[in-house]
């Protein structure tokens, strides 16, 4: 089961706040600004809802692309909703930004998987061993001490 995210939580509970709010405005025998308001609340709650189902693969796709991909897009979408004529040259300019991501995803070098202990460690060779079996020895702490040990109650 996957864990629990708050965030996800929290907008489900936005989105059922919302819709909640909009089916009690449109029950009502309100005017036309009740009805603009449940519309707004209607709709940001339907928007919240799906942000709330896709949120597995959002955070998915966060972890993968960089952050400054991210920030690109969005000011870039700012921009062009804030001003459409820019979209002739924001638009090539965003398509070979993220062509050059792409293309250096495809071309940045692999990254050797490091070997475990066991690809390492050959199980017929006796002096390897006895020189894991001392490691091992060395790592795991050893009985209790002359000067004793905290944890154990001393020997009377």
């Amino acid at each position: 089961m996957e864990k629990s995210n708050w965030r996800r939580h929290f907008l489900g509970s936005c989105s059922i706040v919302l819709l909640a709010a909009a089916a009690w405005l449109l029950m009502g025998n309100g005017g036309a600004s009740d009805m603009a308001v449940a519309g707004g609340c209607m709709r940001i709650g339907l928007v919240l809802a799906a942000v709330w189902l896709a949120w597995p693969q959002i955070s998915e796709i966060t972890y993968r692309v960089p952050a400054w991909v991210g920030w690109t897009l969005l000011v870039s979408f700012v921009l062009i909703v804030a001003r459409p004529r820019t979209i002739v040259f924001v638009g090539p300019l965003l398509l070979a930004l993220l062509a050059l991501h792409w293309m250096g995803f495809l071309l940045k070098p692999k990254r050797p998987k490091p070997a475990s202990s066991r690809q390492q460690l050959s199980l017929h060779d006796p002096e390897q061993q006895r020189l894991a079996t001392e490691s091992i020895r060395e790592e795991r702490p050893g009985p209790a001490s002359e000067a004793g040990n905290p944890y154990q109650p001393p020997l009377s």
